[in-house]
């Protein structure tokens, strides 16, 4: 067997390159690590800095609103940019964006989807608990004491409605109608999946009370053709509230809001009737309450679409 005789110094130089080579993957390594910890620092930095500008501007305006819309733990907000746009700027539809912590558009309602109003102010919440995203509630107003509230998600890069039916024909079947307070959204049955309740005002019949002529005066100048009706919207409202009427509830199931009817209903409406007495079904209203409610809603609706 023959002998392999190595020079040392070969061996040394051998040794010397190998551990030369180590040290740069290693000094490569270090340095990645180092340059990845000053990236997540400078990253931290720009979403606290994004957070707290976002928390000033969301109490100082209504037009939008801080949330995690994508469920990547972050910061993202949505804006109207129509809500408050300077005259003469105006887009040629209503829409909403989605952005970013860099405040790089992420998504936005589609062109199809023109948003018939604009809002009054946002929120957001977790239509499924501990759900890593949240949905928003773009609230707005519908009369003097009503508000119709619509709930948004991104799906890709488009913000979609969240509708009461699997698939939207009109407006309607995506808007939560309220004229008590704010729409109740609560988790009542313990599912983890939220419940949504409309409650509106049984309004007495109103065909005994008179509006003085200065009231009427004011409302023939501000409604001009509508005015027959906006008096019978006033007469309604100004004798005050009546008894709370839980106008509908919905559950949501992970892609729409189902309407609860029947048997399911009355289970809901018991359960929040043991916290308030003074609740009425829906079937207890009269006709003539139901259709007032109904064109009172109408009326305001009406009203918004023709104004934008």
């Amino acid at each position: 067997m023959k002998n392999l005789n190595i020079p040392s110094k070969t061996l040394a130089v051998s040794l010397i390159v190998v551990i030369c080579l180590a040290g740069v993957v290693f000094f490569y390594q270090q340095n990645r690590i180092l340059q990845k910890k000053i990236n997540d620092q400078e990253a931290e930095l720009e979403i606290q800095r994004a957070r707290e500008t976002w928390d000033i501007e969301d109490q100082s305006f209504n037009d939008r609103i801080t949330l995690d819309i994508n469920g990547d733990g972050l910061p993202e907000r949505v804006v109207n940019p129509t809500m408050n746009a300077r005259r003469g700027e105006e887009p040629a539809f209503n829409y909403l964006v989605a952005l970013n912590y860099k405040n790089e558009e992420i998504g936005r309602t589609p062109e199809w989807f023109d948003l018939p109003f604009y809002s009054k102010y946002m929120g957001s919440y977790k239509l499924k608990e501990f759900a890593d995203k949240d949905h928003l509630a773009m609230v707005v107003r519908a009369g003097v004491y009503q508000t119709e509230t619509m709930f948004l998600e991104l799906v890709g890069s488009e913000l979609l409605p969240v509708c009461k039916v699997e698939k939207q024909e009109e407006i309607n079947d995506c808007l939560f109608y309220n004229t008590r307070d704010f729409l109740v959204v609560d988790d009542l049955n313990h599912d983890s999946f939220m419940e949504v309740i409309e409650v509106v005002d049984e309004y007495p019949a109103a065909e005994t009370i008179k509006l003085d002529n200065e009231t009427q005066k004011t409302i023939r100048e501000v409604f001009g053709e509508k005015a027959d009706e906006a008096m019978m919207v006033a007469r309604h409202e100004y004798q005050g509230w009546g008894r709370p009427v839980i106008w509908g509830i919905y559950s949501f199931n992970g892609k729409y809001f189902e309407p609860l009817l029947g048997e399911d209903y009355d289970w809901y409406f018991d359960l929040m009737f043991e916290v308030n007495s003074n609740l009425m079904k829906r079937s207890e209203m009269t006709k003539e309450a139901i259709e007032q409610t109904q064109s009172t809603r109408d009326f305001w609706q009406d009203l918004s679409f023709e104004k934008l």
